[in-house]
């Protein structure tokens, strides 16, 4: 599973009810083909033909997570009642750490909704494929978050598709149709970076063409949003954020030139509860342990020194921009404060 978070100065380019006429804009400039709705059959939405792929969107709009919430109060409480846990007053429930059969319940509560929209789409593949005679074409499933707030940790929520999608008792696939699947959103953020996200995952054990193709295309609508906003749309693996060694953040990259010289600004943002205030460095001096504070909500990280966080966020920066286009940050930078406490790194210009 490849999982890129992905950043853009202004969010996204387009409002809630116009998302699929936007992606279909996207789907075109990619070279795909938007299919023509055919009422007697369910057909699906995209053919990239010189993939021999036939692609269905689906689309979370309904924020589920207070509906979610009382089901699972309701679940638990009948776990008490059974006795298969024991707790008193409040108390938080976590699924790894639940019994068995507690976990089987609640993974069924949250299955159901995902084996409707896989099937579906299963569906609408499969007759399309019959229909337009596309024998030996794959089909992709791409699912979009446009609200959903309860399925914001796209790992957990591709762990539900992989679970969905998992092979019968007799080693077939349950739902023949479906290859690969993309997990992405364009204006809700991931629950722990608040970054937008694109994840892709795909059925079989290899499958070198489908997942050389969810590369390119994940690649191919970062380039679009770019391209639309005018503004630099960078890709962040999730590892890559990780080394930061900060969580709930949103990293913002921006160059301007001054001089002889091509300054790179790097600022970091508290993502927790949606804050997007800037943090702060803390510390005695630049060979003390530097303490990365939100205003709102205090310490979110620490690094030994302010040299190691300088070189830790250069090395995330420049590992994102290199063969992007972006102007990355100097190895002998120097950085310097700007007025909010912000860490500011200058490189040369390059000739």
């Amino acid at each position: 599973m490849r999982i890129v978070l992905l950043w853009t100065v202004r969010g996204c380019p387009v409002n809630k009810n116009k998302f699929r006429h936007f992606f279909e804009r996207f789907v075109t400039d990619f070279g795909g083909e938007v299919l023509a709705e055919v009422h007697s059959v369910p057909y699906a939405d995209f053919l990239f033909r010189g993939n021999r792929i036939v692609s269905e969107l689906k689309t979370l709009e309904e924020d589920k997570s207070l509906h979610h919430a009382r089901k699972l109060q309701a679940l638990a409480w009948n776990w008490l009642r059974r006795g298969l846990v024991m707790a008193f007053g409040r108390f938080r429930i976590s699924l790894p750490h639940l019994p068995q059969p507690c976990q089987r319940e609640w993974l069924d509560i949250l299955e159901r909704p995902v084996e409707k929209l896989i099937r579906d789409a299963n569906r609408q593949i499969r007759s399309t494929k019959a229909h337009l005679k596309l024998e030996g074409h794959k089909g992709l499933l791409l699912i979009a978050n446009d609200g959903n707030f309860l399925h914001t940790d796209p790992t957990n929520y591709m762990i539900l598709v992989s679970r969905v999608l998992k092979k019968r008792k007799d080693g077939k696939p349950r739902f023949p149709h479906i290859d690969g699947v993309c997990y992405f959103s364009y204006r809700v953020g991931t629950k722990d970076e608040g970054m937008l996200f694109w994840v892709s995952g795909i059925v079989a054990e290899s499958d070198p063409m489908m997942s050389a193709f969810q590369k390119k295309m994940s690649s191919g609508w970062c380039a679009y949003l770019s391209k639309v906003t005018r503004q630099p749309v960078v890709e962040f693996s999730k590892n890559e954020i990780d080394q930061l060694g900060l969580t709930r953040v949103r990293v913002e990259i921006s160059g301007r030139i001054e001089g002889d010289q091509h300054i790179v600004s790097v600022q970091v943002f508290c993502q927790k509860d949606g804050c997007g205030k800037a943090i702060n460095l803390v510390s005695d001096g630049p060979d003390t342990r530097q303490w990365v504070e939100c205003p709102v909500h205090g310490a979110i990280g620490s690094f030994e020194n302010l040299a190691e966080y300088e070189k830790t966020l250069r090395d995330v920066v420049n590992r994102t921009t290199a063969g992007r286009g972006l102007q990355g940050i100097d190895s002998d930078a120097v950085g310097q404060i700007q007025d909010a406490d912000l860490r500011r790194f200058g490189a040369k210009k390059q000739e």
